[in-house]
């Protein structure tokens, strides 16, 4: 008997390919979990050179996105299509008095919570494909109110 037929009758070994398939699918499922993270933790988001509540949401949507939902949301709740209305709605349950006198990184933090906490109790809505909260979209109105007030 050669040693090349005995090799012919050794089968390998059941658990090397699935381990190999494992470890493959554990790379990817970590980097599918990771990059968004890395990529979060890297943009612009969040940061202190904002200079205000909507600059967050337009790097996240886009400025025609969120001048589309700003638009909708003036025309779907006519109680809130002034910058007044607008400004009280967004610092409702804030120690802040004045919106356009205040410490913007203050408002930015008041905002980003309070749109946050809208999203853990999942008060949300659908808006032209986006998943936003009340306070998201009265950002975008009032980022759609000054846009249209300086033209």
């Amino acid at each position: 008997m050669s040693i090349l037929s005995t090799m012919d009758n050794l089968n390998p070994h059941p658990y090397s390919l699935q381990r190999r398939k494992f470890i493959r699918w554990l790379a990817m499922g970590a980097a599918a979990i990771g990059a968004p993270a890395l990529v979060f933790n890297y943009s612009n988001l969040l940061k202190p050179d904002a200079t205000g509540p909507e600059d967050e949401l337009i790097e996240l949507c886009g400025d025609k996105a969120l001048f589309s939902i700003g638009k909708r949301w003036t025309e779907n709740n006519p109680a809130e299509n002034n910058l007044a209305a607008i400004k009280a709605s967004l610092l409702k349950g804030s120690t802040i008095a004045n919106y356009d006198n205040c410490n913007t990184q203050q408002l930015i933090n008041f905002v980003h919570a309070k749109s946050k906490a809208e999203f853990a109790r999942m008060e949300t809505m659908i808006t032209d494909g986006w998943v936003l909260t009340q306070t998201d979209c009265r950002i975008a109105a009032l980022h759609f109110l000054n846009h249209s007030q300086n033209t």
